[in-house]
């Protein structure tokens, strides 16, 4: 799967969990907390992101979802 397409997945959860956010509009450096995540919703987006790309996070990574781009590099890494 090519980054753009992975990109363009991680746009549709975030827009799905946070349906008054444009995800769109999120520049990849900008912080996803910006928008209102809290760890509620942020378990949601990660559990979506486990369905969408059939892998398994640990607790510990989730810290590292800090903004679009690190997810997007997160889940680059996961299914390489």
């Amino acid at each position: 799967m090519e980054r753009s397409q992975i990109e363009t997945v991680l746009r549709e959860i975030i827009g799905k969990r946070l349906p008054n956010v444009d995800s769109a509009a999120i520049a990849m450096n900008q912080e996803l907390a910006d928008f209102g995540i809290d760890s509620l919703t942020l378990n949601w987006i990660c559990a979506d992101m486990e369905d969408a790309f059939e892998f398994i996070m640990s607790g510990a990574d989730i810290i590292h979802l800090k903004t679009l781009e690190t997810a997007v590099a997160y889940v680059e890494k996961r299914i390489s």
